[in-house]
């Protein structure tokens, strides 16, 4: 937090509520909705000074679909499949979709607002300040999980989220988590990243794993469809 506060060179504070930040995600919506395709990555960083933790995540969205990368797990979603891809475990989970349910799940930020209605309906004041080019959105609680959860825009994107932990639900002091967030636009896919036969394929009726990955067990599970509701 020092090291951040070092950054702020000039900074005004505002009164900011909710209809803002629904202003600045329906911002972002609109620029997204205008691309073919883009990639979004978010770099982590769990834990206290220490003891960090860190890694990556991202989602490839176009209108074949997503392409989740957690690391060692993958999941895709196309008009026909949600599969889950469990490196460590060698399985693939898989269920069957509804074209409308794959429109519904293409609008990341409409989804980020939802999460953000949440932590807004709950925190107990909003306050906004200028950060450069940086729109910064600091949103307090006094008795809930977090402190203060911090959000970050630049341009038309949500670009650094921070959460800092209420020390008396975690048992630790000064444990945060620290999100980036980057757009890349219109980017090169690899067509076989939406295609469900890169992944399963039936034989004799059953459903069994493509010839890419030959030693996973497959499952089909219908609950997956909860990742797209």
């Amino acid at each position: 937090m020092k090291s951040f506060l070092l950054y702020i060179l000039f900074f005004i504070s505002f009164g900011a509520n909710s209809q803002d930040l629904n202003k600045e995600f329906e911002k972002m919506n609109s620029y997204l909705s205008t691309l073919k395709n883009y990639s979004l990555s978010v770099d982590y960083q769990v834990g206290d000074a220490s003891e960090p933790d860190s890694g990556k995540v991202s989602v490839i969205v176009s209108p074949e679909g997503l392409f989740y990368d957690f690391g060692s797990s993958k999941m895709i979603i196309n008009h026909s499949n949600t599969i889950l891809i469990e490196g460590q475990s060698k399985t693939i989970i898989y269920s069957d979709n509804k074209e409308v349910k794959l429109k519904k799940s293409i609008s990341l930020s409409e989804q980020m607002i939802r999460g953000i209605d949440t932590l807004v309906s709950k925190s107990d004041s909003i306050s906004f300040y200028l950060n450069g080019k940086s729109r910064v959105y600091n949103l307090r609680f006094e008795n809930g999980y977090f402190n203060l959860v911090q959000l970050e825009f630049q341009e038309h994107i949500l670009t650094k989220v921070i959460y800092y932990y209420n020390s008396d639900f975690v048992h630790k002091e000064g444990l945060k988590t620290i999100c980036f967030m980057k757009v890349e636009e219109n980017i090169d896919i690899q067509k076989h990243f939406f295609q469900t036969s890169y992944y399963i394929k039936e034989n004799n009726g059953t459903m069994v794993p493509s010839s890419n990955f030959n030693n996973y067990l497959i499952i089909y599970n219908e609950s997956l469809e909860n990742f797209i509701d």
